[in-house]
């Protein structure tokens, strides 16, 4: 599994007021190379929501954030965030506080960008974490 980390401090949050998207992905870091990155994306899109799992779950998530007043984990969106979202009209992750870069859940792997701007003119960026041996995740995974 890994954990994204979404609006990077260092990329003025992309444009939004500040905050953290978190994501838990059932996902290899090699599966979320080659089937999101590699098409010049950031978060995965909606016929891939099956990976998608709540994001407090995570111990660390519970010990080490604070939630924003943004969006929680399959919450319904405003009006004007519809279609952002792999769950189209729900979150699909957690809003928290601002927290530094290098505090993370997993080992870290790598920093992205998407290529696509967002609504506020930046591209998308991210924090990928890899959730090792170890790592305890109260949701059911699938065999991994």
């Amino acid at each position: 599994m890994i954990v994204l980390i979404a609006h990077l401090p260092s990329n003025n949050y992309d444009g939004y007021a500040p905050h953290r998207h978190i994501m838990l992905l059932d996902w290899t870091k090699e599966e979320y190379f080659r089937l999101v990155t590699s098409k010049g994306l950031v978060y995965p899109l909606p016929y891939q929501q099956d990976v998608i799992r709540d994001p407090t779950d995570l111990p660390w998530v519970q010990q080490n954030t604070k939630f924003s007043g943004g969006y929680r984990y399959k919450q319904p969106v405003d009006k004007e965030h519809r279609g952002m979202y792999a769950f189209g009209d729900y979150h699909d992750g957690l809003d928290v506080a601002p927290f530094d870069d290098n505090a993370g859940p997993g080992k870290f792997v790598t920093f992205v960008k998407g290529t696509a701007l967002n609504r506020n003119g930046y591209h998308a960026s991210a924090a990928i974490f890899e959730l090792v041996d170890g790592t305890q995740v109260d949701c059911p995974a699938k065999g991994r």
